[in-house]
């Protein structure tokens, strides 16, 4: 396995938060020995966590914002590309519609790199996911 270049937002490092994960805190679900869905977490700000990722079953983009530190009930603040959202297919429509959604929240110092989105699409074809 080939050494990918850290996933970070806004000068933050990766941090480890998903079992099985890597020292980047990348992490994939596994289903009867297939990945079948790759997470990134990054923390911002030391305010909120990000969770971005490729889910294959449901063919989409997805991302997750949590208030850190928020009661559990209350700590989650966005989740796009679910069965009950928009599924995202193309990573272009992706960023734009996760950027606009972070506007709205009032995250307007953070969007993904061009190496993070490279690996998303990676995770999409199946390398390294």
């Amino acid at each position: 396995m080939t050494a990918q270049p850290p996933l970070t937002g806004s000068g933050e490092g990766f941090l480890l938060a998903l079992q099985g994960g890597d020292e980047q805190g990348s992490a994939s679900g596994v289903y009867n020995g297939i990945k079948i869905m790759s997470r990134h977490y990054i923390e911002h700000n030391d305010t909120h966590g990000i969770t971005v990722g490729w889910d294959r079953p449901l063919g989409t983009f997805f991302a997750q914002v949590e208030l850190l530190g928020a009661a559990d009930d209350q700590a989650l603040l966005l989740d796009i590309g679910s069965p009950f959202d928009c599924l995202y297919t193309q990573i272009d429509r992706f960023h734009e519609a996760f950027v606009q959604h972070l506007h709205n929240l009032g995250i307007d110092d953070f969007e993904l790199s061009q190496a993070q989105l490279l690996k998303l699409l990676d995770d999409q074809n199946g390398i390294g996911n």
